[in-house]
Parts: C-alpha cells; sequence; structure tokens
C-alpha cells in the first residue's frame, strides 16, 4: 500500500498546490464543501466534519470539533442509495455548520451534499441538487454511477 498512498499523496498535494479553487465554500448556513484540508486550514465555526476519503488520514485530533464522522468510499464511487440516504440522515443531524469533503470537494462531496439536499426538502429533484452545489462550487461534477445513485434517493 505505501506506494499508492504516496502517489495519491503527492498528487493530491500537487493538484492542492496548482488549484485556483477555494479550499471551502459554503453552500448556506449549515453546510460547507471542501477538499480534503490541512491541519490549519478549518474554517472558523465548523461544528461538524464529513471525511469521504479512505486514502487519507484526517488531523481530527487537533481540531476542535462537536462531531466528526468518517464514511470511506473510493474516489469516483459512492455507495448505495440506501447508504447515501442514511448518510444524509445522519449528516442532517450533527451539529452546524457541517463541512463536509473529499479528496478535491467534487465527486464525493457533491454527491452527499446534494444527497443532503434531497433528503432535508432543500432540492426536489437530482438536477436541482447538482445545480444548487455547481452555483457555489463549480469545479463538482458527478459521475454517472454517482448521478444513478442520487436520482434513486
Amino acid at each position: 500500500m505505501l506506494p499508492y498512498v504516496l502517489y495519491v499523496s503527492v498528487v493530491w498535494h500537487v493538484v492542492r498546490l496548482l488549484s485556483r479553487e477555494p479550499k471551502a465554500n459554503a453552500l448556506n448556513d449549515e453546510l460547507v464543501l471542501s477538499r480534503r484540508l490541512l491541519e490549519h486550514e478549518l474554517p472558523e465555526g465548523i461544528a461538524s466534519v464529513v471525511d469521504l476519503t479512505c486514502e487519507f488520514t484526517e488531523p481530527k485530533d487537533r481540531w476542535s470539533l462537536q462531531s466528526y464522522l468518517c464514511h470511506p468510499m473510493l474516489d469516483g464511487t459512492g455507495s448505495t442509495s440506501n447508504e447515501i440516504r442514511e448518510l444524509a440522515d445522519e449528516i442532517i443531524k450533527m451539529p452546524k455548520p457541517v463541512l463536509i469533503h473529499c479528496a478535491q470537494g467534487h465527486g464525493r462531496t457533491g454527491l452527499v451534499a446534494a444527497a443532503v439536499l434531497i433528503v432535508s426538502g432543500e432540492a426536489k429533484t437530482a438536477a436541482d441538487a447538482i445545480a444548487m452545489i455547481q452555483a457555489v462550487r463549480p469545479g463538482v461534477e458527478l459521475n454517472k454511477a454517482q448521478r444513478l445513485i442520487l436520482e434513486q434517493i
């Protein structure tokens, strides 16, 4: 696993350094979407963090949080629609604001944030939820499998 972890870490740092996208974007008063954050990058006032990565460790022990939830997913994938719905229910109950992140804050983050919008009733359809998210974080792009999961919620 060491070669894979080293490769992923190097690529992530290069992309992070070259990206012009903000590290985090507020979707509303309760949800913040972001890429994976370094120890010193957690925005002030965040009460809860949802970590969707399975390829990185999190500096959560150094953050002052009320709640932390890890739901690891491989990049480019999602869980089943039932699992994503259950995760959205858990996120809705977490202390606010909640920061949701994966490695770059695009695929897995977009999927879960869209599910939260649908389950909470803020969005009626998958397309509406994705549009709301892309309005604040344009780099979010769900693949076909992730869109299908979202449409089944």
